[in-house]
């Protein structure tokens, strides 16, 4: 199968250039990992997802043909769109090649690349390779739909690391401009106040206060997230969420399965877990955190957008558990578990229920 011949190919090349130690090694070994899966985005079939067709017809050549310049394309983009990078990206695209698989390649390029360099500079607290396999699996094929908001959060999920070394200023500089590609990159400021109010000792109280603290606001949102925005759409205000705040037609409860799976394994694991990474509590609230605001794809349309900025930092999660054992045979027995139930995940969500119409794959050349 075309996907996982892909995946692994491509994790494989990303644990050599874990591995190695010569920076040019490291190098070829990013570049063929990375270009391993932009290649099977960028030559499917223009059938192979639900929204490559809005972007082929509706974006790509939006208002093209009642532009002279690249100038006039843009004004006239611009005025139906405040996303200006990805307008400036897809504009480009349109104008000088108006050729719509280019714009398949460069868009995962940007996605893989940065989630990528994400992982690898998070090779301190887990294996990359590893987290490129799990986001393969969990999220490559939904990535081939929900591209803006994809490029979105690969891009704050570089950046991840410094916030949590502190750099706040940084990690805000870089949601704003992420903004510019999805509207929807204001989301990512929730893990880093969840990062301040876990360590913020001095007015939050002890360690499980703080985390109480979190959850408790979580939950909050969850329950009050819907009415607040139909009370702003109310004032004349976010008019264009309607769509998203409509209901969904069925509740995520297989995720939710799955991801209670991951927690239950925390668990059996905890003391171990927490010291795999001085950053566990911080995975560990968002992991919890991802599954109550995923419980809003069950009422709204966009319960999973927002859900989906905690879903890499889930990602880091299940990686930690991977750290867990310093003997070999037991490290063997986690990781067999760990990418054998991500694997199943990956066959339940994308070939029996075809959730993102992503299989079977389809050469488009």
């Amino acid at each position: 199968m075309i996907y996982l011949i892909c995946f692994g190919a491509s994790a494989l090349f990303a644990q050599l250039a874990h591995k190695s130690k010569f920076k040019l090694a490291i190098l070829l070994w990013s570049v063929l990992s990375i270009a391993i899966t932009v290649t099977l985005a960028g030559l499917r079939d223009y059938d192979i997802g639900i929204d490559v067709d809005h972007y082929r017809t509706y974006r790509l050549y939006w208002g093209q043909a009642s532009a002279g310049t690249f100038a006039e394309y843009m004004k006239f983009y611009c005025k139906h769109d405040t996303e200006y990078l990805f307008a400036v990206f897809i504009g480009a695209i349109a104008y000088y090649t108006n050729d719509f698989r280019c714009f398949l390649f460069l868009s995962h390029a940007v996605i893989i690349t940065f989630v990528y360099i994400g992982a690898y500079r998070q090779r301190k607290n887990v294996n990359p390779a590893l987290v490129m396999l799990l986001f393969y699996l969990y999220f490559y094929n939904h990535s081939l739909n929900v591209i803006r908001q994809y490029m979105a959060m690969a891009i704050v999920f570089a950046f991840l690391i410094d916030m949590m070394n502190g750099k706040y200023v940084k990690y805000m500089i870089v949601i704003f401009i992420s903004m510019f590609v999805h509207a929807t990159a204001i989301i990512a400021l929730g893990p880093m106040l969840i990062y301040i109010v876990l360590n913020h000792k001095k007015y939050l109280g002890a360690p499980k206060s703080r985390k109480r603290f979190v959850i408790f606001g979580v939950m909050c949102m969850v329950v009050m997230f819907v009415p607040l925005i139909k009370v702003a759409m109310g004032l004349g205000l976010l008019s264009g969420f309607g769509f998203y705040t409509e209901g969904q037609s069925g509740w995520p409860i297989y995720l939710t399965a799955f991801l209670l799976m991951e927690l239950f394994g925390i668990y059996v694991f905890r003391r171990k877990f927490r010291l795999s990474s001085p950053y566990s509590d911080f995975f560990l609230i968002c992991s919890i955190s991802y599954i109550l605001l995923h419980q809003l794809g069950g009422l709204m349309n966009f319960g999973k957008r927002i859900a989906g900025y905690f879903s890499f930092i889930n990602i880091l999660s299940i990686a930690s558990l991977a750290k867990c054992s310093k003997q070999t045979d037991n490290k063997i027995i986690i990781n067999t578990a760990i990418i054998s139930l991500s694997l199943l995940y990956w066959v339940f969500f994308y070939i029996i229920k075809n959730a993102s119409h992503t299989y079977p794959y389809v050469l488009g050349v």
